[in-house]
């Protein structure tokens, strides 16, 4: 659950490479907040993400960070952004090379829950320490989703690939990839209509899954996990 809405919130951000030290991002006032992650990279980019929960309904959020938000702000400079990609509501600023991005929506309680991300921005020639590093991919293939989680004892990383080969061709080519690399085959199996396929191969400490399934559009979607323990 977590993961899905991750990626989806990780969609929102834009960052890089800074400087100066975070801002300040305080938590909506009386909010209960637990990380999601301290240290995520998503395609490449360093982040952290906060999940908040709160009595008060959106607008209360959303208040709060119009007003804290606001000082300082000038015509030509406003204090924050807003937004919506439903069902969320979005208020976004930016402030010493970092963005912090709040999304919220209506729980079913009549209060509020959300995310608080914090995200550095580019900088010149900074910018070139995050780019995503290479994953296996067939020819024209399109990389989706890049994030990267690191906790004590273990480094994950998760990536969403859409191409337009088969589900028998993306699985051939990650067994005859893993195969080449000298890793261990620990699952190779598919359904009988062709449609899904799942491949899990291991090398020391490392693992790779990887799910592929045949998009609606006609385009095939390859989900892969690396984990290192």
């Amino acid at each position: 659950m977590y993961l899905t809405r991750l990626a989806a919130f990780c969609l929102l951000l834009h960052a890089g490479s800074a400087l100066a030290g975070p801002p300040d991002f305080p938590p909506p006032r009386d909010a209960k907040v637990e990380w999601v992650g301290s240290d995520i990279v998503r395609n490449g980019i360093p982040m952290s993400i906060r999940l908040f929960r709160i009595e008060g309904g959106v607008e209360d959020v959303l208040a709060f960070y119009r007003e804290i938000w606001a000082i300082g702000e000038t015509e030509d400079e406003p204090g924050f952004k807003e937004g919506e990609a439903d069902p969320w509501e979005i208020i976004t600023r930016l402030e010493d090379n970092y963005m912090m991005s709040v999304q919220v929506q209506p729980d079913s309680l009549g209060g509020s829950w959300g995310y608080l991300g914090l995200s550095r921005l580019p900088i010149g020639e900074g910018a070139r320490d995050h780019r995503p590093k290479s994953f296996p991919m067939m020819s024209g293939s399109k990389l989706v989703n890049d994030t990267e989680t690191r906790d004590i004892g273990r480094k994950a990383r998760t990536l969403m690939i859409l191409n337009r080969f088969s589900v028998g061709g993306n699985a051939q080519f990650y067994r005859s990839h893993y195969e080449a690399q000298g890793w261990s085959e620990v699952m190779d199996a598919g359904t009988v209509s062709g449609r899904t396929h799942s491949l899990v191969f291991e090398n020391g400490k490392r693992t790779v899954s990887l799910s592929i399934a045949a998009g609606e559009d006609g385009r095939t979607v390859v989900v892969a996990n690396e984990e290192t323990k």
